[in-house]
């Protein structure tokens, strides 16, 4: 985690509060947790992953439909593992306003799963994965022009699957042979 789906999401995140039409995004399966941190909440994740059928591939695009070329600035903070991105051009006088998360059907986090590690003493463990809650979430963003009137509405639904725990243990442990 924390890859190219972190770059995507935060393009995603400027060019939603930035106003732009969204042509095409797709949320990740599952809720990521680190997604969800400043604020967010769910709902505002864009993955991204490339496939030779392209039926499978995602992808994220926006538009820039302002008539005028904007200049995307990207930054990078090592220390605390975080991206921004800035989208600088015409000012369009648009406000963003969003409404949500709205979160139904939630489904408790799957099971914990266990996995041998060749590398672990016994007695050692090693969390690779945390659990999250599987849920359908809908973000609605609505644009409003400089007299507060509303010029476009786009709601975006997210379906995510539960996901378990995945937790690495040495060869032997008892809890592979019940997770």
């Amino acid at each position: 985690g924390g890859g190219v789906c972190q770059v995507s999401t935060t393009a995603f995140r400027a060019a939603f509060y930035g106003g732009f039409p969204i042509l095409e995004r797709a949320a990740h399966g599952y809720r990521v947790g680190y997604y969800e941190l400043g604020g967010f909440g769910p709902g505002l994740d864009a993955a991204i992953y490339t496939d030779p059928d392209p039926n499978r591939a995602l992808d994220f695009q926006f538009l820039n439909d302002t008539g005028s070329p904007i200049l995307i600035e990207a930054s990078v903070y090592p220390a605390t593992n975080m991206v921004q991105f800035r989208i600088y051009g015409a000012d369009t006088g648009r406000q963003v306003v969003k409404d949500g998360p709205m979160i139904r059907d939630v489904v408790p986090a799957a099971a914990t799963r266990y996995e041998p590690n060749t590398d672990l003493q016994p007695g050692q463990q090693l969390q690779v994965d945390v659990a999250a809650e599987g849920a359908y979430v809908q973000v609605t963003r609505l644009i409003l022009d400089d007299f507060g009137n509303e010029i476009g509405r786009d709601v975006f639904a997210s379906q995510y699957q539960p996901w378990g725990a995945i937790i690495q243990v040495p060869p032997g442990d008892s809890r592979l042979q019940t997770g």
